[in-house]
């Protein structure tokens, strides 16, 4: 056995991919150097816990990683292509880790002033305080979905609808309509803004005969039509 036989030996699947994505730099060469170290990408995933990335998420960034680390290696970092990828995969998913919670902190708010919005409009908009506490929220509900549609574009509807009236959390919302935890929380502070200068705006009352909720006119109530289409 000469001595290139043993260096061939001594090489790992990594190496090898490597060698071969740096001879030529195709999308097949980085899936299979991706895909030599796996193993490592999920050890590293499952030091980390995210909020509002899921484990499709944090493979995507993997794979972002390991091309970047591929571009940059040099046999002069005196260490291996496979310690330098999965140190530059922890660094990132560390810094997501820092914008993982601070979105966190964001959202949760968000849905608290939503909700806090919801309830302290009820006894604006009904007038009263009902001594059957099911009644406000029905009444609550049949209001906002009359006149949410006028306010809220269809997007913004469904979330909301899903979210207030469902019970649904956002990372169960953005399942179902298969977008982002982000695009849901977007639309829901968006439904904040909206339903609160509805709220805040005009003159409400409830007929007791059941007729639907009618709302005063409010010298911007024009504008507010045009900003939600």
């Amino acid at each position: 056995m000469d001595l290139n036989t043993r260096s061939e030996k001594k090489k790992s699947a990594g190496d090898i991919a490597l060698e071969a994505y740096k001879e030529n730099p195709c999308g097949s060469n980085l899936l299979t150097l991706f895909a030599a170290y796996r193993p490592l990408i999920q050890t590293v995933i499952n030091r980390f816990s995210f909020n509002l990335l899921d484990e499709d998420d944090l493979i995507q960034e993997a794979q972002i990683v390991c091309f970047k680390a591929a571009q940059t290696y040099q046999e002069s970092f005196n260490t291996k292509y496979g310690t330098y990828f999965i140190q530059c995969l922890i660094n990132r998913y560390n810094s997501l880790t820092r914008f993982d919670g601070a979105d966190k902190r964001r959202n949760q708010k968000r849905d608290l002033s939503l909700e806090m919005l919801l309830e302290a409009g009820e006894e604006k908009i009904l007038g009263y305080v009902s001594t059957n506490e099911g009644s406000i929220s029905d009444e609550l509900n049949e209001l906002i979905t009359k006149q949410a549609p006028v306010l809220l574009s269809k997007f913004e509807l469904r979330v909301f609808k899903l979210k207030i009236l469902q019970d649904y959390s956002a990372a169960e919302i953005a399942e179902m309509l298969e977008v982002t935890p982000t695009a849901v929380y977007n639309a829901l502070g968006r439904c904040h803004r909206k339903l609160e200068g509805y709220i805040q705006g005009g003159d409400y009352y409830y007929p007791s005969s059941k007729e639907e909720a009618i709302k005063k006119p409010s010298p911007n109530s024009d504008e507010d039509n045009t900003s939600s289409s």
